[in-house]
């Protein structure tokens, strides 16, 4: 009596396991069962369970003899009772030869049929002629041309002349140097900027604002700031003279612009007529700078005793 109600047991349960695998109903179809080496074909996977079932879909990474090109979203088509499954896979295969796709199956379900798929070569036409192998033939060279050697010595040349004889540095089209029309563009693109600064747009005010000042760092000292961050021009202030309030002031209107530009941070008004001005004084302190230290190289260079009459 103790074994033949085992034996119902396990055979209620091997029903019930059957029941549930065939509530999900599995299908693999090909677009076509022949093709040839590198063409492509289309496996089309699908599942139809009821709409209170979940599955966990197919896992395939590769077939044997096959590669996986493409795999499409899973496509979710629902009715009153039943949710179908639908995804398509593009496949192709570089072995010649007659292969299957193995059967497929989800966890509680039944199985798909495994799909044989013929892998051959392109066909040969019997009646096309065949090229006869020719020997190898002669290449008879043309006469050699040696214009492009007077060309290249020519180049050279020219290339000596103006390593030896450099040119005097040109002077700006308005006949000023090169430091003195930066300032002036500066202070000018400044003056522009300070009748906007109360209704400009706080990124579009600050990109142009620190433009001007690195603009003016790389025409006046040389110092190419366009290709630098905040932190690199920041610590060449001390180099420039800056010191104490002055570079402090310079570094957080860097800083400040980064985070308006990068951050999304809103500068008010005042942190924008503030900036204008930490600019402006740090061009003019600069310019500053630079007269001083000409003028006293040039009193360096004047000969002993030399005075200068009024």
């Amino acid at each position: 009596m103790k074994y033949f109600r085992l034996y119902i047991l396990v055979g209620w349960l091997a029903i019930a396991a059957a029941a549930q695998a065939q509530e999900v109903k599995l299908s693999a179809t090909a677009s076509q069962q022949r093709i040839l080496i590198g063409e492509q074909l289309q496996l089309t996977l699908q599942a139809t369970l009821p709409a209170n079932r979940t599955v966990d879909w197919f896992q395939l990474d590769t077939f044997p003899h096959f590669e996986i090109l493409y795999r499409s979203a899973i496509d979710t088509q629902r009715t009153a009772n039943n949710i179908t499954l639908v995804q398509n896979i593009r496949i192709t295969s570089w072995d010649s030869g007659r292969w299957s796709i193995p059967a497929l199956s989800l966890k509680r379900s039944n199985r798909t049929k495994p799909i044989m798929i013929g892998v051959g070569y392109s066909p040969m036409a019997p009646d096309q002629k065949y090229n006869e192998v020719k020997d190898v033939l002669d290449v008879q060279q043309g006469s050699r041309t040696t214009w492009y050697w007077y060309l290249i010595g020519a180049g050279l040349l020219l290339l000596l002349v103006f390593l030896l004889f450099p040119g005097r540095k040109k002077k700006q089209a308005d006949g000023k140097p090169a430091g003195e029309t930066a300032y002036r563009d500066a202070l000018k693109n400044l003056d522009a900027l300070e009748k906007r600064v109360s209704s400009a747009d706080s990124k579009i005010f600050y990109t142009d604002l620190i433009q001007v000042f690195r603009s003016y760092l790389a025409l006046r000292k040389g110092f190419y700031s366009l290709s630098k961050t905040t932190a690199d021009i920041s610590t060449q202030l001390p180099h420039w003279g800056f010191g104490g309030e002055r570079a402090a002031q310079i570094s957080d209107t860097l800083q400040l612009s980064d985070g308006v530009k990068f951050a999304r941070f809103e500068a008010s008004a005042d942190d924008r007529k503030a900036s204008l001005k930490a600019v402006r004084e740090s061009i003019v302190f600069m310019e500053k700078s630079a007269a001083a230290a000409g003028a006293a190289r040039t009193e360096a260079t004047k000969p002993a005793g030399h005075t200068t009459t009024s």
